[in-house]
């Protein structure tokens, strides 16, 4: 099975400009008129619905990657989830899935909706992602006629997400606001503006947090986009203030730094130390610290979770975290340099 990994790495050229921004998922949902949701759907149909689709998206990708989950093994199915190819969800409901080669879009048929496409990037590349996924929308538009209401725009199951159907999520890095402990009162105002910011991989006070859109309705997608990225805008000034407070404390500065050393030199590591350390050294990169290739050191985040098939042949808990922490060690001795 030829794998798809995302985050998609930025190409050579694009300026690595995001100082908070881990990765950008864009996700569009759509529904063919006249058809009941997946939920609800008879096999028979979702085999229509699935073949349809895959006889279209092979006229806009010769090279497409078409994979039945039901064919594949426990840990070829871990091994999806764990590169973020499929959901919890999916994996329960859906059988097939199509996507171009480089992962730079992936179509998940009768998943909550009869059609998801969705790509995620590392940094923050919201519009970017769109558009390349709205391309495939446009090439599909004149063989399928989605539901539709001049109401209520695009209609999906969510309700909430009906108009433009998009799901947009940023993963941020937090650190300087979660060590003040503010980011309780941004979760209070970040909802009234239609945004929630829940913890990564239901980890508690780990630095790492998701931005998304609580629904799509009554706003365009460009300008749902634009709007997302003024309320990034305002979440990044405040962690910037958040963490010119921690760099002028020199004694607290000292501490952290002497923290990261000290995990650093431990022969186990828990996934929360794991991604306490990345979020650490991430807050004095071109400080303390240098990190060579940001993406590598960021793909730690997605790597090395008590889920990674990296981990499905320990079978002990302590191995696996000594495991963790030797190759945490060696991508920081490998790509971290001290200023």
């Amino acid at each position: 099975m030829e794998r798809i990994v995302l985050p998609r790495y930025r190409s050579a050229k694009s300026p690595v400009k995001d100082t908070i921004v881990i990765s950008s998922r864009v996700c569009i949902a759509r529904n063919i008129d006249a058809i009941v949701f997946p939920a609800t759907l008879a096999p028979s149909k979702k085999r229509m619905i699935e073949e349809s689709l895959l006889s279209l998206l092979q006229e806009i990708e010769p090279e497409l990657t078409h994979i039945n989950i039901k064919n594949l093994t426990p840990t070829q199915c871990l091994q999806l989830k764990s590169d973020l190819v499929i959901t919890n969800h999916f994996l329960e409901h859906g059988e097939s899935y199509f996507a171009k080669k480089d992962g730079s879009w992936i179509v998940l048929p009768n998943n909550k909706d009869h059609i998801q496409i969705f790509s995620i990037d590392y940094g923050s590349s919201l519009k970017e992602i769109y558009k390349r996924l709205n391309s495939v929308l446009l090439s599909l538009d004149s063989h399928i006629h989605y539901a539709y209401s001049s109401e209520f725009g695009f209609l999906t199951r969510d309700l909430s997400y009906a108009g433009n159907g998009l799901y947009l999520s940023l993963l941020v890095n937090l650190v300087g606001l979660e060590m003040q402990g503010t980011l309780p009162a941004f979760t209070g105002v970040f909802k009234e503006m239609g945004y929630t910011l829940s913890p990564y991989d239901g980890q508690v006070n780990n630095s790492f947090y998701y931005l998304q859109n609580i629904g799509s309705f009554g706003i365009s997608e460009l300008d749902h986009i634009d709007h997302m990225n003024k309320t990034l805008q305002k979440l990044q000034n405040s962690e910037h203030i958040a963490r010119k407070e921690i760099f002028s404390d020199s004694e607290s500065s000292e501490l952290l730094i002497t923290q990261i050393i000290d995990l650093l030199q431990q022969t186990e590591l828990n996934y929360s130390e794991c991604i306490q350390v990345i979020a650490l050294v991430e807050l004095f990169n071109n400080k303390i610290y240098t990190i060579l290739n940001p993406e590598l050191w960021q793909e730690q985040i997605f790597r090395l979770h008590n889920h990674s098939p990296i981990f499905t042949h320990i079978a002990d808990f302590e191995e696996c975290n000594h495991h963790r922490a030797k190759l945490l060690n060696q991508v920081f001795n490998h790509i971290v340099q001290k200023k």
